[in-house]
């Protein structure tokens, strides 16, 4: 049975049936069956999970480079509230605070080079859907909904994604797997300052906007956010209608005035983006040397 059928929105009723999510991620599926309610956490904590290392190709000199030497690993935002695995939310905390915060999307504009300089710039990275496949070494990965996780979840890629995984309750409500954080929805409009969700602004490039946010982030660079036309890959089976993008952009716009206010600056390195309400720059312009010959491969 799903999530949604056994907690709903800000209930608190518990039950003593395992939420099928729990069983899905490979490595602990017998384990965490056989465990009581009371003890599913811990169960979950000492199972085995399928993990490959991988290099950080184009981090060398980067200040990713400089921040994780600093901070040792990843930065996690997440915090699963007390009551998990039957309170299925996460809040999100600061721990990025004061960092230049990457965001990748699907757009056409994006390229390997700018997602090459956005790990030299940019102490942390969030990828949107299928940018995780741009950026596996990304510190965050943001879906919104359980349509795009069942397209993915098969996916030796999105399974071994080291970063952390973040959706929304609702759209996101039936996702099955234990490694993924719910945070709410907290409203459509503006920017939520409330660590337990985001507002969604009807997009998941908003909703991961309001997550570096919500992260600390003081200044935010969007790459392949454009607002219109196909995407660096192969379409979704469901695809997204130009007519939404003048509404997602509506939206942005509105964040902008607010983002300004509270001194977070944020910079749109897409050359073909629809968005007019950020400043335009060349991601390469914020390399220390932006000597075209310096440029990573």
């Amino acid at each position: 049975m799903r999530w949604k059928k056994e907690i709903g929105y800000g209930s608190t009723h518990r039950t003593t049936a395992h939420p099928a999510w729990l069983h899905h991620r490979r490595g602990y599926w017998t384990e965490a069956r056989q465990a009581s309610t009371d003890h599913l956490g811990d169960a979950l904590a000492r199972a085995p999970v399928d993990r490959r290392r991988r290099g950080r190709a184009g981090e060398c000199g980067s200040v990713r480079d400089e921040a994780r030497r600093a901070g040792g690993k990843k930065k996690r935002i997440c915090t699963r509230n007390p009551g998990w695995p039957l309170d299925r939310f996460s809040t999100i905390g600061r721990a990025w605070e004061g960092d230049t915060v990457a965001l990748i999307g699907g757009g056409a504009s994006v390229t390997e080079t700018q997602v090459a300089i956005a790990r030299r710039v940019a102490q942390r990275i969030i990828v949107v859907n299928n940018a995780y496949q741009l950026a596996p070494d990304a510190d965050v990965l943001y879906f919104a909904d359980t349509q795009w996780w069942n397209w993915h979840k098969d996916d030796a890629r999105f399974i071994n994604f080291e970063g952390e995984k973040i959706s929304l309750f609702g759209n996101g409500a039936g996702t099955e797997d234990a490694d993924v954080h719910i945070v709410r929805q907290i409203g459509g409009r503006g920017i939520s300052t409330d660590p337990a969700g985001v507002m969604t602004g009807s997009n998941g490039g908003y909703q991961a906007l309001n997550i570096a946010v919500l992260a600390g982030a003081k200044r935010i660079l969007l790459l392949g956010i454009d607002m219109k036309g196909k995407h660096w890959h192969p379409e979704h089976p469901a695809p997204t209608h130009e007519a939404h993008y003048l509404q997602y952009a509506v939206h942005f716009s509105e964040a902008a005035k607010i983002l300004k206010k509270m001194g977070i600056e944020v910079l749109n390195c897409s050359p073909i983006s629809a968005l007019t309400c950020f400043p335009k720059v060349d991601i390469a312009s914020l390399l220390p040397d932006p000597d075209p010959a310096a440029l990573p491969a």
